[in-house]
């Protein structure tokens, strides 16, 4: 059904679509909303720094049973100053005049002393001024050292600073030995010290807090008194400064946030007006909401470092010696003290939140979402149904980025506002029951007519002081119950999800305005890290087509993985949106409406699976919820990630590559680039050219080649990296080079007669080659394979060694021995991968969750190599292009390690093929096409030795897939006959591999690319001419405005040998120029100067070198689709044979004034035909549209003969 409002242009779609989570929102009226009976009061809370009054419904009565979900909470007693540990083996000493230092003595079963529950006290007595000049002179004695204006070597004595030297006797180790021996004394004094001016600075700080709560000295301070208790707490200020970031975190009293995200997805109908611009016709807009509370939980603090920034904690490395359990058990007692009196139940109150919604995502596990993670824990309350909208731009009015969140504000508001106010119901319910309202409704009772102060608030029995001030009350009641107060940060957001962001969002009438705050990845337009901010609104774009599969990149295919078919249109209708919408309304409407619904649904799964990571949010690309999904299991396991240091990322050398870097990064930092300059990628290459009829061919890949060599790769034991000698190579094991990170330079030399050579050379930036000699830099993976071949190495240096850690195993052996072995332990994909492939066997194949855990595993290895390709994009923020950078999961080491390993098992692969005496056509990173058939088999079952490295890939394959086949190599395809001309240039006679990277084969069926390829590679020359059609980038957009339009330009495409290696062409064949037909052999180029010299001789005759003065312009790119038509016509004219079934012009100008006689001002002369006549015509090669129609009616009209099949592009059936 479709209904109107007054607003004819404006359209609000309902029918019975929902989403797949069709949950009534009233399932949030399970939550109890109990208010007990109380005095006419209102409940403050703080949102975004704005106080919100609540009014408390007076007549509501108490249910009990309705509470039961909320956990009772413990009556705290008064603070004692003093919290150490009474008993016989509590040790007091004097720390400073004023301070006592208290520490329980232990005894464990086996003897051994240990100590607990170290504090300080204040000596009985000490009056506020006395406290003061205490903490004084203690700060200032122990800032002594460097009060000098420098520092000496008998500094570090502790004997000199008895106050330390106190302290250290219990939080160091007795036995120090291996400190000493190991050269940490020097570390192990920093970091007691450091630790032990925050146990000092904290427990003053809280003996200080503890003072204030019970003198209650806000109240009682006297006028002449303030200026004392100011000084008394600007030294509480300083102690607070003093402490370490990662411990403050703790004291803080972190509110509760309410993210409310309405999710629209956007899409525009349009047509096509020139090459630069559109006409918009209509915008479609589905949306729903979802709200996520986010309490805060009280955590244990643990020894860490905090990044100031971003308040994320990065474990540390601890050091041997110092007593890190007690330093976290004293930190924690004096932080819950703190908690404690500062915000007195407030941690009581969130328990009991938390507790509550915990309890309802455990009873209604399919509606409510939640996870715990950095000290919070999350609750997703349920989508609410979608809402569908259209605008209809009838008058050219046009659609703003403005009307666009307002829309979509308003369809979503009331569910947010629904959802806000029944949360804040529960949360005021709560704290009024067990908190601030209950403590005020006593607060005010009378005794007597007395006005009282409630010495303990939380007894059952109220012991009421009497006094005369009523300001004292107000004054003190103030300040004890505010630390009640439940902050609430309310926080909204709209995320736009489009699919081709630059298509729909230059759409927009004030685009220009919007697109400086954007970014640009891979093409298209979204928002990255914090929100736009665009007037009262937080904006996130994302585009679907970042989070596509691959092979499931469109919009139709998305929409069928989530079980949403689109309707059908005829091409003539997708042509003329315009005349749809005129002819056929209700078709229209509900076409354009579709793809806003696929966007959102698609948005909201992809959601849910960035949730299932313990993240919040969408997902920007498939790569960014890989991460995540990785560093969530890291986090679940304990593994604490291959960083050398966390803020100094070992990927990111702009960072690593510095003096401070290598610092941090120590020996290995120093020998990354080695690992980077091994880094190649997969290796391509094309041992054949020409063209076979008959032979068998097979295509084979290495089964899921990139994430099983990740299941295999170690954790890098970065701690015992060192220095090889050449000797020490050698002895290693195939198994010790395979499971490390080995790195050596060296030259080397294969045997002449080795037809397929392993070892990878730098031809230039972009280009790998594998010669017979050379120079390079090898991994311990790749060592291995080049011995099995005999190569000869010369000159090896610089041989260092990242083992994989591992720990040593005994089990049972013969005769009762046991057996030591080596267990690779925290390895970091390995249980990751396994859980992938599990549970993507556990969907349909080609569904949704299948191809969505594939892609998890896919995108893994995307992000281990991230920014070490020199991958470039455009910033918009600087108008520059920048390159990529690594992320925390890059890591070169591992890279190399993964590309070396993948490139030696496909070279030992095809090695064996040489010495089975088959033959290899091509190889392309993971897969290569051969001639033998059960090729695994006959390597591992044969007398083959060389199979080291398959080996090794069969055991991971058997760890992944144990219930399943565990072969290393699938068959992807069989054919017969091939044409193959260069790396990825490979087609089959039957069809079934189609490798033409860098021509277009849109428009051609398979007659006419065997037709093309054939007699391409008989003829003349090897060239083929096509118009590449491409749609206008978002970086094209951004710098010269626009809409998203096709753009079509001419392009070469060259059925050229790549001359990587030599071809082999018999004697009688080159003699009788017949080699065309044959499909020839090649063998490897002796070293990079013969391969130089090779494509020097291949590309001199038609390469243009550029110059910016003296270079002549030109233009591959066609102006509109009418230059593209006139120029593909005139290149028939000329051609010879003439084209098109045309008659000749009888020059020049006649085909000139032809022209200008159908558009007078179109630029052509007889230069340009000239240029054109060199140029091979483009079959099929003329899109239709009204522009090139026309001009075609003009043609025939001079030339009835004219061939429009052969003119226009070929439309095929769907």
């Amino acid at each position: 059904m479709i209904n109107e409002n007054e607003n004819e242009n404006e359209i609000c779609l309902k029918d019975d679509f929902q989403t797949n989570e069709t949950v009534d929102t009233t399932v949030l009226n399970n939550v109890p909303d109990t208010v007990i009976e109380t005095v006419d009061n209102t409940v403050t809370f703080t949102e975004e720094e704005e106080e919100v009054a609540v009014v408390v419904d007076e007549d509501a009565d108490l249910d009990p049973d309705s509470l039961k979900w909320l956990t009772e909470f413990n009556n705290s007693k008064k603070v004692d100053e003093g919290f150490a540990e009474n008993g016989k083996d509590l040790i007091e000493i004097e720390l400073w005049p004023g301070i006592n230092l208290s520490v329980v003595v232990c005894i464990d079963s086996n003897g051994e002393t240990f100590y607990k529950n170290l504090t300080l006290q204040f000596k009985e007595d000490l009056t506020m001024k006395e406290i003061i000049h205490t903490v004084d002179d203690l700060l200032k004695h122990l800032a002594s050292p460097g009060r000098k204006g420098f520092v000496t070597p008998s500094d570090f004595k502790l004997e000199s600073q008895p106050v330390i030297d106190k302290i250290s006797k219990y939080m160091l180790e007795e036995n120090l030995k291996d400190v000493t021996e190991n050269g940490d004394e020097m570390d192990l004094y920093i970091e007691n010290y450091k630790w032990i001016w925050n146990i000092i600075n904290l427990n003053i700080y809280t003996l200080m807090h503890v003072r204030l709560s019970n003198d209650n000295l806000d109240s009682k301070a006297s006028d002449s008194d303030s200026d004392l208790l100011a000084g008394f707490k600007h030294l509480m200020s300083r102690l607070y400064n003093n402490i370490d970031p990662s411990i403050r975190l703790k004291l803080n009293k972190p509110g509760i946030s309410i993210v409310q995200n309405i999710y629209t997805g956007f899409d525009t109908e349009y047509k096509y007006r020139d090459k630069i611009f559109n006409d918009l016709i209509s915008v479609q807009l589905a949306a729903n909401t979802r709200t996520i509370l986010k309490i805060p939980k009280k955590e244990t603090f643990y020894v860490c470092e905090l990044d100031t920034l971003n308040n994320k904690a990065y474990p540390v490395k601890k050091l041997k010696g110092f007593r890190y359990d007690l330093f976290e058990d004293i930190v924690n007692k004096c932080v819950n003290k703190i908690r404690l009196l500062k915000s007195d139940k407030y941690d009581t109150i969130l328990n009991i939140l938390h507790e509550g919604f915990k309890g309802l995502t455990i009873s209604n596990p399919d509606i409510f979402k939640s996870y715990e993670r950095d000290g919070y824990f999350y609750i997703a309350l349920p989508r609410t149904n979608v809402e569908k909208h259209v605008y209809l731009n009838k008058d050219n009015v046009g659609f703003t980025f403005n009307d666009l969140l307002e829309t979509s504000s308003k369809m979503g508001s009331r569910y947010l506002d629904a959802d806000y106010s029944k949360i804040r119901t529960i949360l005021k319910n709560i704290r009024k029951f067990y908190g601030r309202d209950n403590a005020m409704v006593e607060l005010f009772k009378n005794k007597d007519s007395e006005v009282g102060i409630l010495d303990d608030l939380d007894t059952d029995t109220l012991s009421i002081t009497p006094t005369t001030g009523l300001s004292d009350v107000k004054r003190y009641s103030r300040s004890k119950i505010r630390s009640l107060d439940i902050n609430i940060n309310r926080i909204r957001a709209n995320y736009i999800i489009a699919h081709l962001t630059n298509a729909d969002l230059s759409m927009l009438k004030d685009f220009d305005n919007v697109k400086d705050s954007l970014d640009i990845v891979n093409k298209s337009f979204i928002t990255l890290g914090k929100p736009l901010k665009h007037g009262n609104f937080n904006v996130h774009i994302r585009d679907t087509m970042l989070l596509a599969p691959a092979g499931k990149k469109g919009l139709a295919a998305i929409g069928s993985l989530l079980g949403l078919g689109k309707i059908e249109l005829e091409k003539t209708e997708l042509e003329s949106m315009d005349l749809l919408l005129s002819n056929d309304r209700e078709k229209f409407l509900r076409y354009a409406i579709t793809d806003a619904i696929i966007t959102l649904l698609y948005a909201n799964y992809m959601e849910d699976q960035l949730f299932n990571s313990r993240v919040v949010g969408i997902p920007i690309s498939l790569s960014s919820l890989s991460a995540a999904y990785v560093k969530n299991e890291w986090e679940k396991s304990g593994y604490k990630g291959y960083q050398i240091n966390p803020l100094y990322l070992i990927g990111d050398s702009g960072v690593t590559q510095t003096p401070q870097g290598l610092y941090k990064t120590k020996e290995v930092g120093r020998k990354i680039s080695m690992y980077i300059s091994n880094y190649r990628g997969g290796r391509n290459e094309s041992f054949m050219y020409g063209v076979d009829n008959s032979r068998y061919w097979i295509d084979y890949d290495l089964t899921s080649a990139y994430t099983s060599a990740m299941a295999l790769l170690g954790n890098p034991d970065y701690n015992n990296a060192r220095n090889l000698t050449e000797e020490e190579l050698f002895k290693m094991t195939d198994e010790d080079l395979i499971m490390s990170y080995t790195i050596f330079s060296t030259k080397f030399k294969f045997p002449s007669n080795t037809k397929y050579p392993s070892i990878p050379c730098y031809l230039n930036e972009s280009t790998t080659i594998y010669p017979l000699e050379g120079e390079a830099t090898l991994t311990g993976v790749e060592f291995v394979l080049a011995k099995e071949q005999n190569c000869e190495f010369i000159d090896i240096k610089d041989i260092f060694i990242i083992p994989f850690e591992s720990v040593l195993e005994k089990t049972g052996g013969s005769r009762g021995r046991k057996k030591v072995t080596c267990k690779f332990v925290n390895q970091p994909f390995r249980n990751i991968i396994k859980e992938l492939q599990d549970r993507r066997l556990q969907h349909p194949k080609k569904s949704l969750g299948n191809l969505m855990e594939k892609e998890k595993g896919n995108s893994i290895y995307g992000n281990v190599v991230k920014g070490m390709s020199n991958k470039k994009k455009f910033d918009i923020k600087t108008g520059r292009t920048v390159r990529m950078e690594g992320g925390l999961l890059t890591n070169p080491i591992i890279a190399s390690w993964i590309t070396a390993f993948i490139r030696s098992v496909v070279g030992e692969c095809i090695h064996n093929v040489s010495l089975l005496k088959g033959s290899v056509v091509s190889i392309t990173t993971d897969g290569f096409i051969t001639n033998l058939k059960d090729l695994e088999y006959k390597i591992i079952r044969g007398r083959i030795k060389t199979k080291a490295l398959i080996s090794s890939y069969r055991k991971v394959r058997e760890f992944l897939s144990p219930d399943s086949n565990p072969d290393a190599l699938e068959l992807k395809t069989r054919t017969v006959g091939i044409i193959s001309w260069t790396t990825r240039g490979q087609f089959s006679l039957d069809g079934q591999l189609k490798a033409t990277t860098g021509f277009q084969v849109k428009g051609l069926n398979f007659e006419d690319l065997d037709n093309v390829f054939r007699s391409t590679m008989t003829g003349e020359d090897r060239v083929i001419e096509f118009i590449q059609s491409s749609l206008r980038s978002a970086k094209d957009i951004y710098m010269h405005g626009g809409h998203v339009t096709k753009t079509y330009a001419d392009r070469v495409f060259r059925m050229e040998y790549d001359n990587k290696r030599v071809l082999n062409i018999p004697v009688e064949l080159l003699e009788e120029d017949k080699f065309n037909n044959h499909l020839l052999d090649s063998s490897p180029a002796k070293n990079v100067k013969t391969v130089e010299g090779l494509r020097f001789l291949s590309c001199i005759h038609r390469k243009n070198v550029y110059n910016k003065m003296t270079s002549k312009a030109g233009s591959s790119k066609y102006k509109s689709d009418l230059d593209l038509a006139i120029r593909n016509f005139v290149k028939g004219c000329v051609k010879d044979p003439i084209g098109y079934n045309l008659t000749a012009f009888k020059s020049y100008s006649d085909l000139i004034d032809f022209v200008k006689n159908y558009k007078k001002d179109y630029r052509i002369s007889k230069t340009s035909i000239s240029n054109l006549k060199n140029r091979k015509m483009v079959v099929k090669g003329v899109p239709r549209n009204p522009d090139t129609l026309a001009f075609a009616e003009y043609v025939k009209e001079k030339f009835p003969s004219f061939d429009e099949t052969q003119f226009f592009e070929k439309v095929y059936d769907k």
